[in-house]
């Protein structure tokens, strides 16, 4: 993000999100687990960048439970969310 940040685009950045059906090192430990992890990160970047910004990225719908969904929906700050739900 800092590089990002010194580009001087306007760019946003997401921590991935994925809590079922992936390999091993790349899943999280649980839905708790991820949404823990993503509000620690918008933690330790709030007031960080004036161009990049955060975003919630869950992987992809079959990567993802119902309650990590339920879980990243719980956005009080408006933070933007990408998907993937139509992709290939």
């Amino acid at each position: 993000m800092d590089m990002l940040e010194e580009s001087g685009l306007t760019t946003m950045v997401g921590k991935v999100n994925m809590d079922r059906n992936g390999a091993l090192e790349l899943q999280e430990k649980s839905a708790q687990a991820s949404a823990q992890d993503t509000r620690q990160w918008l933690e330790e970047i709030k007031g960080r960048y004036d161009h990049t910004y955060p975003i919630l990225t869950p992987r992809f719908t079959p990567s993802c439970t119902d309650e990590l969904m339920t879980e990243l929906g719980k956005n009080p700050a408006g933070i933007p969310h990408s998907n993937s739900v139509s992709s290939v």
